[in-house]
């Protein structure tokens, strides 16, 4: 029998459209980045040299940065991790990873005009990977079948798209796994940009996801250095099981909903995700994602699990999957990294964070959020 994912592709296969294929080791001028290659990992630079991914045998660990709409401080935050990533003796490349769903907010000409003005050197040194909900959507077609289940109608940051061609919701905002994962996959071997398989090619061991909004109070690379010896699959905040809310709607009255201060998002996953946890005999987890680090197995094992139909809300799917396949291990991070705020609702001001850069008792450790 067919999952009612695998039935919804044929109804709605020829609205979607093939995206240009990445063609092996050929990379694209930056005036063919203003157009756009969409999903496409991004190998150049803002002055047009070419930059390839090391392949040494020697574990490089990268660091990717999700955004959206970065600020111009966050911006310049990321361009203090560039530097500090450029003198670490740890191999490690900085990405920028960007949803592009929302095109009224030009987030491709605002970083890639950013990360120009850069030193040269500098600005080389950053790889780019631009993708939207829609080649979220080719690679991994079951999510025609949670839209139909998430109520949420605006991208966070963005506005409702009131009167607009765009779908009013954006994937990579709940899904993070997945556009991780869209990045990884065409990098490390596992599909092109048109989906297709590609020949094996293992870059990077260990992946360092960072929300735009997370801020560290010391070097990052001294954070990487601390968990460079640790080997497990997972690292994250702590994780545990949620309480469902039932509906499962911000928008639906406290009074009238079951447990209103459970988790909304318990039941936002796939029928075969479910199947799947029951078989394992597996309880659904739950953990913050501003940041995470993830092995190369971890992210092969989502990957599998998301081709087959089995994707759910990633701060749930990711422990969830790490705690229920045999052989992968999950640790929550040393709390003496976790500065206060470090939480989904935390709100770390300016001011706020110019005092905590100059507090020695709250020196190398995460804060979030930084939305300024």
């Amino acid at each position: 029998m067919l999952t009612a994912a695998r039935q919804c592709r044929r109804n709605i296969a020829h609205l979607l459209k093939k995206p240009p294929s990445l063609r092996k080791g050929k990379t694209a001028p930056v005036a063919a980045l203003a157009a756009g290659t969409a999903g496409a990992v991004v190998y150049h630079t803002c002055d047009a040299k070419n930059v390839t991914c090391s392949t040494n045998s020697e574990a490089r660990i990268a660091v990717l940065v999700r955004t959206h709409n970065p600020t111009e401080t966050q911006l310049e935050r990321l361009r203090t991790w560039a530097e500090d990533l450029q003198s670490c003796s740890t191999p490690a490349d900085l990405w920028i990873s960007v949803d592009t769903s929302a095109e009224h907010l030009q987030a491709r000409e605002k970083i890639m005009s950013a990360v120009a003005s850069w030193p040269r050197d500098l600005a080389q040194s950053v790889r780019f990977h631009f993708y939207t909900g829609t080649d979220l959507l080719k690679a991994y077609p079951v999510f025609i079948e949670l839209l139909q289940s998430i109520t949420v109608p605006v991208i966070p940051g963005c506005g409702p798209y009131l009167g607009s061609v765009l779908p009013p919701r954006d994937l990579g905002w709940g899904f993070h796994v997945e556009a991780i994962n869209l990045w990884y996959q065409q990098l490390a071997g596992g599909m092109n940009a048109d989906c297709t398989p590609q020949a094996p090619r293992e870059i990077y061991s260990f992946v360092w996801v960072f929300e735009d909004d997370v801020g560290f109070s010391g070097k990052l690379s001294d954070l990487l250095q601390c968990y460079a010896d640790d080997t497990s699959d997972l690292i994250t905040k702590e994780y545990g099981r949620p309480k469902p809310r039932i509906p499962g709607d911000w928008c639906w009255p406290r009074e009238a909903s079951h447990s209103p201060d459970g988790w909304v998002w318990y039941y936002t996953h796939s029928t075969c995700f479910r199947e799947r946890i029951e078989k394992l005999s597996s309880p659904r987890l739950a953990s913050a994602e501003h940041v995470q680090r993830f092995s190369l197995r971890l992210l092969d094992e989502l990957h599998e699990w998301s081709k087959a139909d089995a994707v759910a809300w990633s701060e749930m799917s990711t422990p969830t999957v790490c705690q229920a396949v045999p052989g992968l291990r999950c640790r929550t991070f040393d709390k003496r990294t976790l500065g206060s705020p470090f939480a989904y609702n935390g709100n770390v001001s300016a001011q706020e964070w110019a005092g905590i850069l100059k507090d020695p008792t709250k020196a190398n450790k995460l804060y979030h959020a930084l939305k300024f």
